[in-house]
């Protein structure tokens, strides 16, 4: 009887685990279409899944404001990374860097490049545990071309909120979205929240962000 009950709670774990696998496996992706040409946004978030007050600020954004023209596609990176509140994918996948498998034919970067490959513009929006200042990436925007976005968003939020300052930089990493994105000259901007600041902080320079491009592009 015991050894009958044993084999069924391993069956029933590793059916279980072998679920949430193939269900991490995707990213979801979320399509707001105005049915009127413009441009082609695309919001990335929760790469890491602990990194989420960018993340619910993008998704409450797009579900209360209505585009006029053009598209969004915002894709909601790392499902398992939330649900366990784990950069990478939790117990499914502890050391999986989704953000370093650019280019790798990794199946849930290549979902995403398949979105991104005609976009206007990426943002991807990331949080850090330091600032700049300290070493990090907090208060950050890195990008490849959009410098005017990148210039006026910078000054919106440096003036608009008091604490420690936004800078900007050009680069990228190899392997990373920014890195995919130069290679394809796809206009990109990383945006690094900082998590020494509060999560309703984050938010609002969240939604600072995406109001911006809201009005710029899909208005």
């Amino acid at each position: 009887m015991i050894i009958t009950i044993i084999t069924i709670i391993i069956s029933l774990t590793i059916t279980i685990l072998a679920c949430l696998y193939y269900w991490c496996s995707t990213p979801i992706i979320n399509e707001y279409n105005s049915n009127i040409p413009g441009p082609k946004i695309v919001i990335i978030s929760a790469t890491h899944g602990n990194e989420l007050a960018p993340h619910y600020a993008a998704v409450d954004y797009f579900n209360n404001h209505k585009i006029s023209k053009g598209s969004v596609t915002l894709i909601i990176v790392n499902k398992c990374g939330i649900l366990f509140n784990d950069r990478q994918q939790g117990i499914i996948n502890p050391y999986n860097d989704i953000n370093r498998k650019y280019g790798s034919g990794e199946k849930i970067n290549n979902i995403i490049q398949k979105y991104i490959n005609d976009a206007t513009l990426v943002v991807d929006f990331h949080e850090s545990i330091k600032y700049d200042q300290e070493g990090g990436l907090g208060n950050t925007i890195y990008y490849n071309n959009s410098y005017s976005d990148v210039e006026n968003l910078i000054n919106e939020i440096n003036t608009t909120y008091k604490g420690p300052q936004w800078v900007s930089y050009k680069g990228y990493l190899p392997g990373a979205l920014s890195w995919y994105c130069k290679k394809r000259d796809i206009n990109y901007m990383l945006i690094e929240t900082c998590k020494k600041d509060s999560y309703t902080r984050r938010q609002k320079i969240t939604h600072t962000i995406l109001k911006h491009i809201y009005y710029k592009y899909l208005t």
